[in-house]
Formats: C-alpha cells, structure tokens, sequence
C-alpha cells in the first residue's frame, strides 16, 4: 500500500465529507417523496382492505335501526331492518323468553281477549 500525503488525505476527506452531504440530501428528498406516496396510498389500502373483509364476510357492515322480535312458542329470536328484511335469526335467550309487563296473557285452551274482538 501506498500511504497518501497529508494533501491527497485532506482532499480525500473533503470529498468524503461532501459525498456525504449529497447522500444525506437525497435520503432526505427520498424520504419526503415516499412519504407522499405513503399519505396517497393510506386510503387506497385501506379501501382495498375494506373491500376484501367485505368479499370475505359475504356481506357488508352498515349501522342501521333494527328491531327484535322473539317468537316464545318456536323459541327463536329475530332481527329486521326498516325495509321489513330479516337480519338475523337465533335461539332466543333465557332472558328473552321471561314473561314481561307488555306481554299478552295466553290461557290454555281458550284465547286470551285482547280488546279488538266483541
């Protein structure tokens, strides 16, 4: 090996100094443009990622009004939205089946009057 001379050593580090000032100014422009792709690209994935969950699911999620009905004597519980389509149907609970204030009064073997009949 041939040792530099103090003068080739100094130019040697000068040029090491500025290649890496001219490194560090293009990571930091590269970093600045990625993180721009970055901020176009969020929404776009996580449409995508939205969209496969719903292919998935076979159905999509939706925050709409809905009422219950339980059925006591098929001891099932259903679910319909405004439209009148049924949503979900599954065994009624425990609670569900428990008899309630608001609950028409069935005796067994005759009907129970309800007010519209004479």
């Amino acid at each position: 090996m041939k040792p530099y001379t103090p003068e080739e050593l100094q130019g040697h580090k000068e040029n090491l100094a500025n290649v890496s000032i001219e490194i560090a100014e293009i990571e930091a422009e590269m970093k600045q443009v990625q993180a721009e792709y970055k901020g176009r690209l969020k929404p776009l994935k996580e449409s995508r990622a939205n969209m496969v969950s719903n292919i998935k699911a076979k159905s999509e999620y939706v925050t709409e009004v809905c009422y219950r009905f339980t059925d006591r004597e098929a001891r099932m519980t259903e679910y319909y939205n405004d439209e009148g389509d049924m949503i979900e149907c599954r065994p009624a609970t425990a609670d569900e089946l428990q008899p309630t204030l608001f609950q028409p009064k069935v005796i067994i073997g005759t009907q129970a009057k309800t007010g519209t009949e004479n």
